[in-house]
């Protein structure tokens, strides 16, 4: 499932992959905004965010599932809450701003 362009949330949102695809695999291309949360559920997929997250209007939280592994490509990931509760993949340069963080796997950098 693939999200291309920018996105302002309007009110809390969750998108739950794994319920239509196989993998579950989740790709946003482009920057997300606004005060509210985001929880994205990919199952044992893929979560990929290429874009900043939340530079310009903080999201609540931003939470993703058990299982699979998220890898981060934006650079900015803003949030009162980011909670990981799977694996992280540093792809590029990232930096994460967070009251609270939680990485409920293991956090490692790519190769580019």
């Amino acid at each position: 499932m693939n999200f291309t362009g920018n996105v302002v949330l309007g009110r809390d949102l969750t998108i739950d992959s794994k319920a239509t695809l196989a993998d579950g695999s989740l790709s946003v291309i482009g920057s997300i905004e606004g005060q509210f949360a985001l929880k994205l559920n990919s199952g044992t997929g893929t979560t990929t965010f290429t874009g900043d997250i939340g530079r310009a209007q903080p999201l609540v939280s931003l939470t993703t599932d058990v299982g699979g592994k998220t890898i981060l490509r934006a650079g900015t990931i803003s949030a009162i809450s980011l909670n990981f509760n799977d694996a992280i993949e540093l792809d590029g340069n990232v930096t994460l701003v967070a009251d609270t963080f939680r990485i409920w796997g293991l956090a490692y950098r790519c190769c580019r």
